[in-house]
């Protein structure tokens, strides 16, 4: 008894305990919150945050989400993705069921909830209601076990609708309406500019030394004079001058915060094609795509604007009016005259070593006083802030005995990446570093992290240390991705992430590692070859599908880690399934056209045509990319129409080529440039129209052609072309009408041979024979055994025959083949009646 009182106080004081502690945590979480809300509103008022960014920190996650998914919505979008789940429960409140303790207000908003504001928006939209009704048992209730199955249940249905939900959604935003292909350029150029931005604030978390440079830079950017000399950031390599200059135009808005300033960030994109016309006609309208979101349209533009460019080359930059300000930076030290030059010296050590105190720090690790003699010795050759990052690298593998000099030290930017590399292959194995980093060198804007697990499962010479073959040839098998991430860890501060496309790709940091990694492992030109024609069979989808690849393998290969088994010369061929996902250009929702619904798949559409050329493999290029209508259509839908015509261009391509029909192309797309930047999917109609004629100067666009008319009665609506304008290099034809008529033509179709059938208004038809068989057209009659006239209402046409309808109960079927004119005689029975007809 006693023990059952003593058992019953301690939960007491247990429960009171609970009740004390979560009133504790709630004041404390008040007050790190009115603390955290006080410096956010102090922040504000300095400068030092803007307005947008604080208003993050006002609202919860859940606010964020609702905004980002109700705000800027049409009322019926928003009623659209509404799903209402109603759980009706019958006998809940059983013998054992205690009822849930609400207090008076609680119960009025649940009542308010369920018997007003549920029905009224139910009924008004048009609302979808799931309805489910459980039936309790009177002894028990509605007991755990029903609950938990009602929860599951009604998780796998939420799941279900999600993604109906979500597939629907992404159909109708990408259909092609007025609206919509209106903006297919503006959110090109507004992803450009984001990518941009991201980039400039990737590189400016870098700046962890202060440059007395920055205050030339301010000075000149606060100048009210002499602003159309552009400025110039020149220095050596690793001195830190797109670190610098990113900082710099983050800080304009500080500068200039009186004056409103438009700051344009540029840095050389490698998912366009560097054609200098392309890179300055983007540059121009980024320029405009600011002004556009800053200005107000009623107001005059007159602002500062302040264009920062970061280039690996020599700047050839243009003078710019005044309001304008250029920053640039160059590695070539003789840059033309009319810039304004700072070059940017070399940081002291001191700062270098306070850098390297602060990385250790970060990392947990110290080191000793004779190690820090060792690194104090080789900053003075180098002090430079990627050698600096490179010595943390190499720091935090030291131990407490690790003896440490300047000459074990690696001297150089190049000498420190390579003892990094060296590490690595130690580590991980030499084939997997060396084939990961020629495939994160050798992409054209990076890869995602999936993407490199996949071209590493599908590379030979890393698969094949993890093959067992004691177990068994496997049919399917793929790398760890466990090793993939290990490796990516060890590289983390030299490989950055940014959005390309609305993916989030891996890229070196600095461009130094590229050039060690070509130096090291593709020095020959095979060598590359190799990886960009790996890279090009990735994202063509060659090995997808289920398609088995082939790896040769020695026979005593056991395993990655065992290197007891005796060298031998024996070779095994197996088929093995890498599993890398489909590449399709359009990652389709419906069964639409590919153009018209689903999300365009930006990562082939840049990289598959760089490493094509890069591999050389020109026939897949040319005949089976360029002269693709599916491929042109995703990048017209992708916004890439100026990318389109310059590929097919072939600006540095010699290798190229079919070039007289890619000039072609190029041409068509050029002149419906309007046309087709606002409305993509009219491509087929536009080529069916100008392409026709050209067909027979240009046999090789013949299956172009037929990709077209393949399209349109795929989709099942367009316009099937007859008769074509002629280009203006090719004499037009001018056929007349017999006698002075002056009536609306109702039907006009044309027949292989080139004979053409038009009927009127006024129930007449008339016939042009075609080409070489003179100008003049004749008027189609019958001769009927009643003498009263014919009149004709429709046309058609299929290959060598034409039909025509008529108002005397008769149908007309002439073969221009076999019975070319109108002089010849063509009796055929109708299929309503039994009339004759006995000429044309």
């Amino acid at each position: 008894m006693s023990s059952g009182l003593l058992s019953s106080s301690e939960e007491c004081i247990q429960d009171e305990q609970k009740e004390e502690d979560k009133e504790t945590q709630i004041k404390e979480d008040e007050e790190l919150s009115e603390t955290l809300l006080a410096a956010v509103a102090q922040c504000v008022q300095q400068g030092l945050m803007t307005v947008q960014r604080a208003q993050t920190y006002y609202q919860s996650a859940l606010d964020a989400d609702l905004q980002f998914a109700l705000q800027n919505r049409p009322a019926g979008d928003i009623f659209r993705r509404c799903l209402v789940y109603v759980h009706k429960i019958v006998n809940w409140r059983g013998q054992k069921t205690v009822d849930p303790i609400r207090t008076p207000h609680e119960e009025s908003l649940m009542l308010q909830l369920r018997e007003h504001f549920l029905p009224s928006l139910v009924s008004s939209c048009q609302l979808l209601v799931y309805t489910t009704t459980s039936k309790c048992d009177l002894r028990h209730g509605y007991t755990p076990l029903r609950r938990r199955n009602f929860v599951e249940g009604l998780c796998q249905q939420l799941h279900t609708d999600l993604v109906n939900l979500i597939d629907s959604s992404v159909a109708v935003d990408t259909v092609d309406s007025p609206e919509a292909a209106e903006s297919h350029v503006e959110n090109a150029l507004a992803r450009v500019q984001a990518e941009q931005e991201e980039l400039c604030r990737i590189y400016a978390g870098l700046y962890e030394m202060r440059r007395p440079e920055e205050e030339v830079l301010r000075a000149y950017v606060e100048q009210l004079k002499d602003r159309e000399r552009p400025l110039v950031l020149i220095g050596g390599p690793c001195t830190g001058k797109t670190v610098t200059l990113t900082h710099c135009a983050k800080q304009i808005h500080l500068w200039l915060a009186d004056r409103d300033p438009v700051v344009i960030i540029r840095f050389p994109d490698p998912s366009v094609t560097s054609s200098p016309k392309l890179l300055l006609s983007s540059l121009c309208h980024q320029i405009i795509h600011s002004y556009r979101l800053r200005t107000d349209p009623h107001l005059n533009i007159d602002r500062n604007l302040n264009t920062d460019l970061d280039s690996r080359e020599t700047c050839n930059l243009p003078t710019l009016k005044h309001h304008k300000h250029t920053v640039a930076s160059s590695l070539d030290p003789c840059v033309s005259g009319g810039h304004v030059c700072v070059e940017l010296g070399p940081v002291e050590r001191r700062m270098c070593v306070r850098m390297l105190a602060s990385l250790l720090e970060v990392s947990g690790r110290r080191v000793t006083s004779g190690q820090q003699a060792g690194v104090n010795q080789a900053l003075s050759s180098g002090a430079l802030p990627l050698y600096t990052r490179l010595l943390h690298a190499h720091a935090v593998l030291w131990s407490s005995g690790s003896e440490v000099t300047a000459s074990s030290l690696p001297s150089g930017i190049h000498s420190s990446i390579s003892a990094l590399l060296d590490h690595l292959e130690k580590r991980h194995g030499s084939s997997l570093v060396s084939r990961a980093l020629s495939y994160l060198s050798l992409s054209k804007v990076g890869l995602t992290q999936a993407e490199l697990s996949d071209l590493l499962s599908s590379d030979n010479d890393v698969l094949a240390g993890y093959t067992w073959l004691d177990k068994g040839p496997p049919c399917r098998m793929r790398l760890p991705e466990l090793d993939v991430g290990a490796l990516l860890l060890d590289l983390k501060g030299f490989l950055g992430k940014r959005t390309v496309a609305g993916t989030q790709v891996l890229f070196w940091i600095s461009r130094h590692f590229e050039l060690v990694v070509g130096k090291r492992y593709l020095s020959s030109r095979e060598a590359r070859r190799e990886v960009h024609s790996a890279m090009a069979d990735y994202f063509s989808g060659r090995w997808a599908y289920g398609r088995a690849k082939p790896l040769t393998i020695a026979q005593n290969s056991i395993g990655p880690n065992n290197t007891k088994a005796a060298p031998t010369t024996a070779q095994k061929k197996i088929y093995v399934d890498r599993q890398p996902p489909g590449q399709p250009y359009v990652f389709n929702f419906t069964d639409k056209s590919p153009s018209s619904s689903g999300n365009v798949n930006f990562r082939k559409l840049i990289e598959l045509p760089y490493h094509l050329r890069e591999s050389m493999r020109w026939e897949e290029l040319v005949p089976g990319l360029m002269m693709s209508l599916e491929f042109h259509q995703a990048m017209l839908h992708a916004g890439l129409h100026r990318d389109l015509v310059a590929l097919l261009e072939g600006e540095g391509s010699p290798g190229l080529t079919l070039p007289r029909e890619r000039a072609v192309l190029a041409s068509i797309l050029l002149a419906s440039a309007c046309v087709l930047r606002s409305s993509p999917t009219e491509l087929p109609m536009v080529m069916e129209v100008r392409l026709l004629p050209c067909l027979g100067a240009y046999p090789e666009l013949e299956g172009y052609a037929k990709e077209v008319r393949k399209e349109r009665r795929r989709r099942g609506c367009g316009l099937g072309v007859l008769l074509y304008p002629a280009p203006s290099t090719v004499p037009s034809t001018k056929c007349t009408l017999g006698g002075a008529r002056d009536c609306t033509i109702t039907g006009v179709v044309c027949t292989e041979s080139g004979v053409v059938v038009a009927t009127m208004r006024d129930g007449s038809a008339w016939i042009w024979k075609g080409p070489g068989r003179g100008m003049e057209s004749e008027e189609l009659t019958l001769n009927l055994r009643e003498r009263d006239k014919c009149t004709f209402i429709q046309v058609k046409s299929s290959g060598r025959c034409i039909l025509l309808s008529t108002q005397c109960n008769m149908l007309v079927l002439w073969d221009v083949s076999n019975k070319p004119g109108p002089d010849s005689h063509l009796p055929q029975t109708n299929g309503i009646g039994s009339d004759i007809c006995d000429s044309l």
